[in-house]
């Protein structure tokens, strides 16, 4: 096996891979309530380790083993609030989550506090007229005649009177998400909801814009292109290598 070989197609497979997720970052830095997912990578060990040995046998396999992209993560960092084009639109500044119903009614999060009235008086996500919950995990429901006033927790009312709140919730630190389509998240496996309410505040007529940030995303995005360029002529530099030794040897 040409160890070598291997190594540099795993590095160009690794920065290919690290292009595509900034090349999507980039394409929605005007997506609101977006966050920018980052690129984990993991070092595999070398056969010889996953062999147990205790030392290498052969010379090459000191080098240790190939990286690999890992998955990637979204980076909760926070976007600009901006003026919004409704009162319906919400934005949190700081941590905590919208919670609506996704598909099939399964609870998910969104920091995409764009929301609209159905024609059923159902409070809506403009994108995918997913359901938004209340505090109890109900859709909230408006009298779409009367004007709504948010205030920093969530709770809405109309004329004066209480009528509902925002399902307004944060996650247990440590606890990992993952997007589903349509500005939603969802918790990976033993992630969980915390207990005590989010440490954010929630500001009405106003949203979230993208949190990417178009100057580093691009420079990272042109140093991805040139570590798989180089990796690439690093392959073109083994099989030269390769055939050279087996012309060479084929003489002998």
């Amino acid at each position: 096996m040409n160890y070598g070989l291997y190594m540099s197609a795993a590095g160009a497979l690794t920065s290919m891979h690290r292009q595509d997720v900034l090349s999507n970052n980039l394409a929605n830095m005007n997506t609101v309530g977006f966050k920018p997912d980052a690129v984990a990578v993991r070092h595999l060990p070398a056969e010889r380790e996953l062999r147990g040995d205790a030392s290498p046998r052969q010379m090459l396999e000191a080098l240790g083993g190939v990286v690999q992209a890992d998955d990637t993560r979204p980076t909760m960092r926070q976007g600009e609030l901006v003026a919004g084009r409704s009162p319906l639109d919400v934005a949190i500044e700081g941590d905590g989550f919208f919670m609506v119903g996704g598909p099939g009614g399964e609870p998910m999060l969104t920091r995409d506090g764009r929301f609209t009235l159905s024609a059923e008086g159902t409070l809506v996500t403009t994108t995918g007229g997913h359901t938004v919950l209340d505090a109890n995990g109900l859709p909230v429901r408006l009298d779409p005649a009367a004007e709504a006033e948010i205030d920093a927790e969530g709770t809405i009312r109309q004329d004066g009177a209480i009528v509902g709140s925002l399902r307004f919730v944060d996650i247990t630190p440590g606890s990992q998400l993952r997007k589903v389509g349509d500005g939603l998240l969802t918790l990976r496996d033993g992630g969980a909801i915390a207990a005590n309410p989010p440490a954010g505040r929630i500001h009405q007529s106003m949203v979230e814009a993208s949190a990417v940030d178009p100057i580093a995303t691009m420079n990272q995005l042109m140093a991805a292109a040139k570590s798989a360029q180089s990796n690439m002529k690093m392959m073109q530099f083994q099989d030269y290598l390769s055939g050279q030794a087996i012309n060479t040897l084929g003489r002998v």
